[in-house]
């Protein structure tokens, strides 16, 4: 049985996040930088909630704060041109608080088996 998958981790710093309200529904939009400054080019990609907890976070974000932000990819064919959305389906903040609870690990003291 094959399997198959179109999901990914987009994770950086927030450009940009806003509650876009439409005529078919609201959406939270965030701009997420995934790249390092030392490229030449920033790696700006748009990230799309449209319900949920993870609509009101994306919206919620502040410039500058760091995400890591699981989406699901969706494509599809329109007039002979294909598109791709990424649509947020968990939001994690990265920063101080989050380094504060990451618990140091034991140390073993067993031998290396090498």
């Amino acid at each position: 049985m094959a399997e198959y998958e179109a999901n990914g981790v987009v994770a950086g710093e927030v450009v940009s996040a806003r509650m876009v309200r439409g005529e078919r529904g609201d959406r939270a939009e965030a701009v997420v930088r995934a790249s390092e400054p030392r490229y030449q080019r920033a790696n700006d990609v748009l990230v799309v909630a449209y319900d949920g907890e993870s609509a009101r976070t994306l919206a919620g974000l502040l410039q500058g704060e760091r995400v890591r932000v699981a989406v699901s990819i969706r494509g599809r064919e329109w007039q002979g041109r294909y598109f791709v959305n990424l649509r947020a389906e968990h939001v994690e903040r990265v920063g101080a608080e989050a380094s504060v609870a990451v618990a140091e690990p034991e140390p073993d003291d067993a031998p290396m088996p090498f």
